[in-house]
């Protein structure tokens, strides 16, 4: 484009209302166009061009200060070229204290673009539309780990996610895979080996390869992310975990399985699996000449494998059972199938499945039907032929309350159990804890307080209560030790914290609670509340391990309690500090050794009142970011989160070609969370908040939002995989809010933009609350809105002094949110946001009048607001921001787009958007398109639409070339999925230029300069892109676990490798080839 002059600007000044005046402007030089006058006439301001031969398009633009702040368009007119005098009329504002005229011989876009529509409708509601973000979705995490040799026979041995084999620890850890840890030396242990297979599952076993006495670790886990209903849902892996010909453990064996695993038991040498799955299940016809019908049956399938030989696992039997089976129980003779009636929830049946056959068989046996509902595992007991059984019923009384009842059934004969007495107890109480000790069942109920009841099971026709002790709060395991019991639970009698206690059953009529240890200061909850296995006791040690989280005035802590077990007590004695939830903790030789999903901790409590970490292992860490360097990477944990929102976000430096093994590990202030990173050249700047949420007000006064510290710190990276910190700053800046993201923009050299992508948590302006004399006042809610258009400038020309120059906040609209991405082209900025109209006094068709409702005022009296009548109308608009002074963003007026802005070409004169298009009546056919614009920085106007497919999934993108590619799936009866690559022509319309095949449709898309990243189920393929839009295949990958990737944070170097961030799952490299 050729800039061919630029007018005088010239001061202009404003009184309330004035007459036409006219101000003397200075003369230019010849052929560049002129401004002649500028006068005020009313509250406008008209100004006179002489426009010299030659010049295509006139801009008119203005200033509100000298020294400040950057030209802003104004006025935009076309020209045929003959030059002349053209006059500018526009409204008087302060903004419009200096003006100069800009004059260009030709335009980046021909000049037909711009001849296209520039108002756009939107969809309309009786109500505001308000955007409500939803939390980024958090993985939940599902004891003493079971040492073992592997011998024994028929032996019944439950899943865990660790098992320790003499100084080998075995850990299932969901956010890497298996994991194989050297225990020795203890104060130097070390990850061996890692099998990739993260949020596959959680229950894993221990064997012995009866040929060559190694370990074999048998391990439940999703198949992938096959759906339910098929054939291969979950799969039995068996892994070598030190094979010598992979250096590393290996898949030796696998088989599959229908449906989600639920449970499983090894019992010597069987697995046997619970399943939930359908099936297809052929309904006879009603009548001789009606049709058979399929329906699909929900139910739990109980498979067997025989891993006698676990290096040749077979599949040996399974049964099928109608209903959801959430509990299961099993002896070496039998197997107890806990079934719901999907007509009454409180109503369970128990099956007995002979498995007295060593090699798997299952042989049907008969049913038990209990009186109510059997919560889980230790209501089920069978000692010799008899079979006690505890449920939970409900009687339906007008109180509503409960009644728990112990039944004994005779199973001398399997195929007809027979039943010999019963018991009730807890008559209005809820039943938790259960637990058998040969001729004694304890059972724990709670309403108010908690009654601990011994039953008494020596004549199982007439079982009696021994005794009954009531004491504040409820149990919720019973490990039994003789005489005593050792019980987890909650104490509610101060706060809500987890409690340990010990009773004394020497006299079953006169049971005594002798000891409680409650654990955390205000409140306190534990996974070994609901899981037993995290909750370790260790008689011979005399020692009692349980993790646990708590919150208290330091924040929230994750530890390990240890508890002195003596013969009549329990003892508080110290704690073991994690950064992550605990999981589980044992001892092994002369240490407590204890894992999270994060660390291994070896701990030496030779002084149990101050125990000291010996050693701590790193296991996982989330990959929020990833930049490369180099042969480097640089990976970054930002912290801050939902539940983990005082966590220290950490720089990790490894080589590109082995990204999980760290070899610089660079901690970032505690309790900031990492807002953005950016590299150019050699130095790295990392951008840092304190915490942003906002509390909520006392009643009566407005709310309080306290200041964020914003920190940015410059590292230099010529010497990596060291990290020099060159340069820190910090300052405070108004509230970011909490838990949105950022994305790193660079506008122009030298400085650094940080926008907002929206999340977050604040105040959001709602509907009407209270009236100050004649003004209705906008009440104010505590909600969760999307906190976007928030844009942080940094100047970094220096990189020894980095510094927060600009801080500028666009989203303060009451009726309105920013939606899609922030892009940098030309010296701007461009985003995009919605906002809604109020039209009073328009109606759409059939909205009933407005109700009148009734408000509290300010002295506690009620009154009737009636609402005004009307629609609220939602629009899209363009927000353009000049970073030509960064330390006065420019902001330039609003322009309304059809839709939400997806890409910028150009040097942000194409635009691309997309969404529903909209009628004069606010009504659409709910078809989306992708519409380009041509943007002239006073208007953007419709160039072209591309409809975009009907079908599900779909994915866009738009390069910086302007090449827009649509992911659809393939045209029936093909499979699979296809990408299409659309650009502009000339004559402003779209010309589709290739089509490249995928065997699965795309749901993402990602431009990454000369290459596109695809998200096809949960597979990533990466492509080659080049001018003509053509796709060539450079690299593909399938995360190791059952999560599909985000491609938003994706980085790549062509012919090395594309890199997805995976959150607490590490990160999935994509090798790439170059292309042919």
């Amino acid at each position: 484009m050729k800039t061919k002059a630029l007018g005088l600007a010239t001061a202009l000044m404003f009184a309330a209302v004035w007459p036409a005046l006219q101000f003397p402007v200075a003369a230019t030089e010849a052929g560049q166009p002129r401004i002649e006058s500028i006068e005020l006439s009313g509250r406008f301001v008209v100004v006179k061009v002489q426009v010299p031969a030659g010049l295509r398009k006139l801009t008119l633009e203005s200033r509100a200060r000298i020294g400040a702040g950057a030209w802003v368009p104004r006025v935009v007119e076309r020209l045929d070229g003959q030059g002349g005098t053209l006059t500018f009329r526009l409204p008087a504002s302060g903004q419009l204290e200096l003006l100069r005229v800009r004059g260009d011989a030709a335009e980046p876009l021909p000049a037909t673009f711009y001849t296209g529509a520039k108002e756009f409708a939107g969809p309309a509601s009786a109500f505001p539309q308000v955007n409500v973000p939803f939390g980024r979705g958090d993985v939940w995490e599902a004891g003493a780990p079971t040492t073992d040799d592997g011998s024994g026979a028929r032996t019944v041995v439950e899943s865990d996610i660790w098992r320790v084999r003499g100084d080998t620890l075995y850990f299932f850890n969901q956010y890497r895979g298996l994991q194989v840890i050297q225990l020795a030396p203890p104060d130097a242990p070390t990850v061996r080996a890692t099998l990739p297979l993260p949020a596959a599952g959680e229950q894993m076993y221990v064997v012995t390869d009866p040929h060559s006495g190694a370990d074999r670790v048998v391990l439940l886990a999703r198949n992938g992310c096959n759906g339910w209903g098929s054939e291969n849902d979950s799969q039995i892996l068996i892994v070598d975990p030190a094979n010598p010909d992979t250096s590393g453990p290996s898949i030796v064996g696998g088989l599959e399985l229908p449906g989600y695993i639920q449970e499983s038991r090894l019992v010597g040498s069987a697995l046997y699996v619970a399943s939930q799955t359908y099936r297809v299940v052929t309904v006879p016809p009603k009548s001789p000449d009606g049709a058979v019908v399929e329906q699909w049956e929900y139910g739990t399938q109980i498979t067997s494998f025989d891993l006698a030989d676990p290096d040749a696992p077979r599949r040996r039997d399974s049964l099928w059972f109608a209903g959801y089976g959430h509990t299961i129980q099993a002896t070496d003779r039998f197997l107890f199938v806990v079934l719901n009636d999907p007509a009454n929830w409180w109503q369970t049946v128990v099956r007995l499945v002979d498995i007295s056959a060593p090699d798997g068989a299952l042989q049907l046996a008969g049913s038990v039907l209990p009186a109510g509902r059997v919560a889980d595992k230790f209501k089920l007991h069978l000692d010799g032929n008899i079979f006690t059984v505890v449920s939970e019923v409900s009687r339906w009384q007008p109180n509503g309350r409960q009644v728990s009842v112990l039944e004994t059934f005779s199973v001398e004969d399997p195929l007809a159990p027979r039943k010999l007495g019963e018991l009730e107890v807890g008559h209005g109480e809820g039943l938790y804890a259960t637990r058998f000790d040969g001729q004694r069942a304890y059972l724990v109920t709670f309403l108010r307080i908690d009654p601990l009841w011994v039953v008494d099971l020596r004549d199982p026709a007439q079982p009696k209560v021994f005794g009954e002790l009531e004491v504040p709060g409820w149990s919720t395991y019973i490990h039994p030790l003789g005489d005593r019991l050792v019980t987890i639970g909650i104490d509610n009698s101060n706060s809500w914290r987890v409690a340990v206690s010990l009773f004394d059953v020497r006299d079953p009529a006169q049971p005594a609670l002798l000891s409680r240890v409650p654990l955390g200061e205000d409140s306190s909850w534990s996974e070994a509340t609901h899981d037993e296995k995290a909750f370790t006791v260790l008689p011979d040690a005399g020692l009692i391990l349980v993790p646990y989280q708590s919150w208290g005035e330091n924040g929230q802590a994750s530890r390990v309690q240890l508890i002195d077990l003596a013969a009549d007590s329990l003892t508080a004695r110290g704690v073991i500090e994690h950064a992550f939830q605990p999981r589980r903790a044992t001892m092994h030789g002369e240490r407590i050794i204890s894992v999270s999903g994060r660390e291994f901790l070896s701990v030496d409590a030779r002084n149990r009142d101050q125990p000291v970490v010996a050693a701590r292992l790193e296991l996982s860490w989330p990959v929020d970011e990833v930049l490369p360097v180099g042969e480097h990477l640089l990976e970054f944990t930002g912290a801050a989160g939902w539940f983990d929102h005082t966590a220290q976000p950490v720089i990790r430096v490894a080589r590109a070609s082995a990204p999980n093994e760290v070899l610089r590990h660079v901690a970032l202030p505690a309790g900031q969370n990492l807002l953005g990173a950016a590299t150019v050249g050699t130095v790295l700047y990392v951008v840092q908040s304190g915490p942003g949420e906002a509390l909520p007000p006392k009643e009566g006064e407005p709310p309080v939002t306290p200041p964020d510290r914003l920190r940015v710190t410059s590292f230099g990276l010529s010497q990596l995989p060291e990290l020099s910190q060159l340069g820190t700053a910090e300052t405070e800046v108004a509230p970011l809010g909490w838990g949105g993201q950022f994305k790193a923009l660079w506008p122009r050299p030298g400085v650094l933009v940080l926008a907002s992508q929206g999340g977050g948590w604040g105040w959001w302006r709602g509907p009407l609350g209270f009236w100050e004399g004649d003004v209705a006042v906008p009440g104010r809610l505590w909600w969760p809105v999307g906190l976007g258009g928030r844009l942080l400038a940094f100047n970094v020309a220096d990189a020894a002094a980095p510094k927060l120059i600009s801080d500028l906040n666009l989203g303060t609209s009451a009726n309105g949110w920013f939606d899609g991405e922030t892009f940098a082209a030309g010296g701007l900025i461009f985003l995009s946001h919605q906002a809604s109209e109020f039209l009073e006094g328009v109606t759409l068709p059939g909205q009933p009048p407005a109700q009148p409702y009734e408000v509290t005022l300010p002295d506690g009296t009620r009154q009737k607001v009636t609402p005004p009548t009307g629609i609220w109308v939602t629009r899209h608009f363009l927000d353009v921001v000049d970073y030509a002074d960064p330390a006065t963003p420019t902001v330039r007026p609003a322009v309304n787009l059809p839709g939400r802005l997806v890409g910028v070409a150009a040097e942000g004169a194409l635009l691309f958007t997309t969404g529903p298009h909209w009628n004069e009546q606010w009504q659409s056919d709910g078809t989306e398109y992708l519409d380009a614009l041509a943007y002239d920085g006073v208007s953007a106007s419709l160039i072209a639409s591309l409809k975009q497919p009907a079908e599900w999934p779909r994915a866009l993108a738009v390069d910086a070339d302007g090449v827009a590619f649509v992911a659809r799936p393939a045209n029936s009866p093909a499979t699979g999925g296809v990408i299409e690559a659309w650009r502009l022509t000339e004559a402003g319309t779209f010309l589709e230029l290739t089509e490249t095949v995928l065997p699965e449709p795309a749901g993402q898309l990602k431009p990454l300069d000369t290459l596109l990243a695809a998200q096809a189920g949960a597979a990533v393929q990466v492509f080659q892109k080049d001018a003509a839009g053509t796709l060539t295949r450079v690299g593909q990958a399938l995360p190791p676990g059952c999560f599909w990737p985000d491609l938003a944070h994706a980085t790549a170097q062509p012919g090395r490798a594309l890199w997805v961030p995976l959150g607490e799952y590490g990160l999935l490299a994509v090798p790439l080839t170059s292309p042919p």
